[in-house]
């Protein structure tokens, strides 16, 4: 008996159709790559009263976010320092939660003046002198 042949269909799947988008195998569909992307490209705005200090306009998303090395550079090298100094490099909660700490104290006398304590001296390992000149921390009791 004759065997019918039989036909092999030797067809390669379709991958393009199984693939993912190059967004989601790269992963810049994500949360995180889309905040990385936003700092990148979203330069921050700055607004300068008529004294010249610069305040930075905090967007909503910016507002929680901050660390301690914000608040050292903010303070770095200063004895007291203004507000709108303060707002120039962290949010208005950075100074909130930095007041809670101790790290600042708010000027009894005058208004809008932070004094960096000693606490935050040692927390924050603050240099201790600059261009050869101590700077005299407000003791407020470790």
């Amino acid at each position: 008996m004759a065997r019918k042949s039989q036909t092999v269909k030797l067809a390669m799947p379709k991958i393009a159709h199984r693939r993912t988008t190059w967004a989601q195998r790269t992963g810049h569909n994500t949360k995180s790559a889309s905040l990385l992307f936003r700092a990148h490209n979203d330069a921050p705005q700055f607004i300068e009263d008529a004294d010249g200090h610069r305040s930075r306009v905090w967007q909503a998303h910016e507002l929680q976010s901050y660390a301690k090395n914000d608040i050292v550079t903010a303070v770095r090298f200063q004895r007291a320092v203004e507000r709108e100094d303060l707002l120039e490099h962290i949010p208005p909660s950075a100074v909130k939660w930095a007041v809670t700490k101790g790290w600042l104290f708010e000027s009894t006398t005058t208004k809008g003046v932070f004094w960096v304590t000693r606490k935050a001296a040692a927390e924050l390992d603050l240099p201790r002198t600059h261009q050869g000149r101590k700077i005299q921390f407000l003791d407020r009791g470790l």
